[in-house]
């Protein structure tokens, strides 16, 4: 447990609640555009701040989404710089694999 899935599994891309006072009907800031990713299991979790590298094209994704809501297949690639996440963006998983 806590270890990356291996081979390809689903990611669930979400905007996280935003719970800041702007969100209450304040004026000023802009929420930052943070995205919540994790699998079915909960044993990945991670954030995705908006200076992260693959941000826009993750958010993008969610966003285009009816509920702003995404999964797409994923998978950990392990090189020599360490592990990086992969997702697919153009595949869609199943019915039955999403929706959690």
């Amino acid at each position: 447990e806590g270890k990356p899935a291996v081979g390809v599994w689903v990611v669930k891309i979400q905007p996280p609640l935003d719970i800041s006072s702007d969100s209450a009907g304040g004026i000023g800031r802009i929420t930052p555009t943070t995205l919540l990713l994790s699998d079915r299991r909960w044993s990945f979790v991670r954030f995705v701040k908006e200076d992260d590298e693959g941000h826009f094209p993750l958010l993008r994704c969610a966003l285009s989404e009816d509920k702003q809501v995404a999964y797409r297949y994923a998978e950990h690639d392990i090189g020599s710089a360490g592990a990086t996440l992969r997702v697919y963006m153009e595949v869609l998983p199943e019915a039955d694999q999403v929706g959690w």
